[in-house]
């Protein structure tokens, strides 16, 4: 049934946060989707951010495309977005991913003992950062980083520390990073499938600080 044993090793799972969106609802009672509303999104005014729902689209939602086989642009084939709960249901903008991280880190929602922990690398049963035994050689593309909770982070010591995350789903894809020393975020969100030609890295590189 597991890949490895509890606590012995570190692989991303999706399915992580399916079960954290059912801990939520079952914590507060609530759907997923209104306990993130009354929790985060109404208290720090996130109107465009919400669980997105195929039966009810945004107007302003832009049209996902993948790219074939041949390197063409097609539709990206529907989905119950929904459907993936904690794990990506959410729709979002640039701007309001970046004024997510800035309430986050201004501790607006977390008490700072939390916000710590949240921040801080997981570790293994052996004391060991999360990331010194990964499970998937696939994960080598995170980089040099370390899993907290929910976040990628840079490992101690680092110069200029950052926490960062990706969202990918057929059609399209995200990234949002903010470095915390020099208090700089930025966040892409594009509408197309996950692939080699997305501009993350590069413009990653671009800001990083030096």
């Amino acid at each position: 049934m597991f890949d490895f044993p509890p606590g012995t090793a570190w692989l991303y799972s999706n399915a992580n946060y399916i079960v954290l969106g059912a801990l939520i609802e079952a914590v507060t009672g609530a759907p997923f989707a209104r306990a993130i509303e009354q929790l985060i999104t109404r208290p720090l005014h996130l109107r465009a951010t919400a669980i997105d729902k195929m039966h009810a689209p945004s107007p302003r939602a832009a049209a996902g495309y993948s790219l074939t086989d041949a390197g063409a642009l097609e539709p990206a084939p529907p989905m119950q977005v929904e459907q993936a709960g904690g794990a990506g249901a959410l729709r979002s903008t640039a701007e309001e991913l970046c004024r997510w991280h800035d309430a986050l880190l201004k501790g607006r929602l977390l008490a700072p003992p939390d916000l710590a922990l949240m921040l801080a690398p997981g570790r293994l049963r052996d004391g060991r950062l999360s990331g010194a035994n990964r499970f998937s050689a696939d994960d080598a593309q995170y980089g040099d980083v370390q899993y907290a909770c929910g976040l990628l982070v840079s490992p101690p010591g680092e110069k200029s520390p950052s926490i960062v995350h990706y969202g990918y789903i057929d059609g399209f894809a995200a990234v949002l990073q903010t470095w915390l020393n020099e208090r700089l975020t930025f966040a892409v969100v594009c509408n197309g499938g996950p692939g080699p030609a997305l501009p993350f890295r590069d413009i990653r590189r671009a800001l990083a600080p030096v």
